[in-house]
Order: C-alpha cells, then structure tokens, then sequence
C-alpha cells in the first residue's frame, strides 16, 4: 500500500480517493503526466515498466469502464523525472479543465 488504503480510498484532503477520475486524467496527455509524476509514482523504487504496470492495473481496477491507452515504460521515463510541487492544485486545475 502507498499513499492509498487498499479499497481505492484516499487520504482526504491530501490524497484524493481513487475514482472515475481516474479515466479523465488518463485520457488526456497533461492528465497522464500526472499520474506518473504524482509522489508516490514518481519516486517510487521501482523501475518504469514496473509503474507502467501498477498504473495500468490501478486504471483496469478502479475505473467502471478502463478505456485508457495503456501507459508504456517509455512515456514513464518521459515524465518520471519532473516531480510536481503540488499535485493537489495541478490535479484541480486538470479536471476543471475537463469540465
């Protein structure tokens, strides 16, 4: 378990629940980004085919319908290695932009 309890729940205010969200963010390039560059992703001890996977599953199990182009070690690598400063607000600014 990261930085989310094993049900998908978050941990409020800082760690939003897993959710169909999910599915917004991974639609869009910016949103992918994200996700790969959130914390507990990015700097992670694992190797980036390794995230690509728990991504991929992450998005497979907590999505209703995973309609995402799986992520690719490659696009981890791309991303991984700019950390964000605060996830919160960038997560915000993402999905208001999806509205």
């Amino acid at each position: 378990m990261g930085c989310h309890l094993n049900d998908g729940r978050g941990l409020p205010p800082e760690v939003p629940a897993f959710d169909n969200k999910l599915a917004i963010l991974a639609a869009s390039d910016k949103g992918r980004e994200y996700l790969v560059t959130v914390p507990g992703a990015s700097q992670s001890l694992i190797d980036d085919a390794a995230l690509a996977s728990v991504l991929n599953w992450i998005l497979d199990t907590y999505t209703e319908e995973p309609v995402h182009q799986p992520f690719l070690a490659s696009e981890i690598s791309r991303y991984r290695h700019t950390p964000q400063t605060n996830p919160a607000h960038l997560r915000d600014e993402l999905l208001g932009a999806a509205d």
